[in-house]
């Protein structure tokens, strides 16, 4: 191998491994910032949150358990209309949304198999025009 190829290959491997450094302090750098805004009650759990030349969006994620479904469904004989699922149980978010706002008692039953959980927020710098 030439020595030009060979000083290229070390280049990319040293670049590399800087780039697994410095990826790992970005990821350190966002938790202490997620952390700080959380301490000053400054963090939005769903929504987009705008600082100076930083912005962060952040989301809930809601999962539902596939057995639980299957369980309530049997157990309650509910309908398509108040049951709002695909069959491999893949929720219809509207019409979540409206029996968990105008069916309660309907909701109650379905909500024991819901999980929500935050999703990893997504830092990034807007685009500035000069």
């Amino acid at each position: 191998m030439d020595s030009y190829l060979s000083n290229m290959i070390s280049h990319w491997h040293s670049l590399k491994n800087l780039e697994g450094y410095y990826n790992d302090e970005r990821l350190k750098t966002e938790e202490a910032i997620q952390s700080h805004l959380r301490k000053h009650n400054l963090w939005k759990e769903s929504g987009t949150m705008n600082f100076d030349n930083l912005k962060i969006r952040s989301a809930l994620k809601r999962k539902w358990s596939q057995r639980h479904l299957a369980e309530i469904k049997a157990k309650h004989q509910l309908t398509a209309t108040k049951f709002p699922f695909y069959i491999e149980y893949k929720e219809l978010k509207g019409q979540s949304d409206y029996l968990e706002a105008k069916e309660p008692q309907v909701w109650e039953k379905l909500s024991p198999a819901l999980l929500v959980y935050p999703t990893k927020p997504y830092f990034f710098a807007p685009d500035r025009e000069a």
